[in-house]
């Protein structure tokens, strides 16, 4: 996610919204981290990720009529990642999936997927966006919001998807080995976020936490799950 937050002021409305959401973000925190560290099912030699939900901030109300979620896993050296829309989808502005998926900037600016993932005590962090139309990009960081630069991957990631009339789900899977010396070790701190467009209005901005007045995906503080090593590493 680039630089997406407002200037303006927000209302005192969304100030006072904020903060009792603050309030509840730092209760389910604990909750957030215990279900990605030790919840995830296998099935075979396929890791699936726990599901988390992602809430709107409060002052980008999400006026489409759906629910989001998304989860990670780590499955030998990749990334596996998957995120849910459900309910109205006739209400989400949802790009077509494109006849040839390629590596694309500016996806957030329609309805895309994000996970932000960062080592331990390491400023630097990878950043991954993934397009209902399969197209995607993944980032590095030095620091947060600088030093930015497209992340060494030599393998497209494995986006594949399924839509029904009241569900969608994206699955991705992203080769991390280009990316061990930046990332270090496991555990990782993860953020899981979307944004959602719907047919009529402002985009709505996601996240499992939201620390700051403005939605900023780039806020650590919003980083709330940590992934653990694979099982079977």
């Amino acid at each position: 996610m680039r630089s997406r937050t407002t200037r303006e002021r927000p209302s005192a409305k969304c100030v006072a919204t904020f903060f009792h959401d603050l309030l509840v973000v730092a209760v389910a925190t604990v909750g957030y981290r215990a279900a990605m560290a030790g919840t995830f099912a296998v099935a075979g030699d396929r890791v699936e990720p726990a599901m988390l939900p992602l809430a709107h901030h409060p002052c980008t109300p999400l006026r489409a009529r759906v629910t989001v979620a998304g989860g990670a896993a780590l499955e030998g050296a990749s990334l596996r990642l998957r995120f849910t829309l459900r309910g109205d989808l006739a209400s989400v502005a949802l790009p077509a999936p494109a006849a040839a998926p390629a590596r694309r900037d500016g996806l957030w600016r329609h309805t895309c997927f994000e996970a932000f993932l960062a080592g331990a005590r390491r400023r630097s962090y990878v950043e991954t966006n993934l397009a209902p139309s399969e197209d995607w990009a993944a980032y590095v960081f030095d620091d947060r919001r600088s030093g930015m630069r497209p992340a060494p991957v030599t393998r497209a990631p494995l986006v594949s998807q399924t839509r029904a009339a009241a569900a969608l789900t994206l699955d991705a899977q992203l080769d991390l080995e280009p990316l061990a010396a930046l990332l270090g070790e496991p555990p990782y701190a993860l953020g899981l976020c979307a944004v959602i467009a719907p047919q009529a209005g402002a985009h709505a901005y996601l996240a499992l936490a939201h620390p700051a007045a403005h939605p900023d995906f780039h806020d650590r503080g919003g980083w709330t799950a940590s992934l653990p090593p694979p099982e079977h590493a």
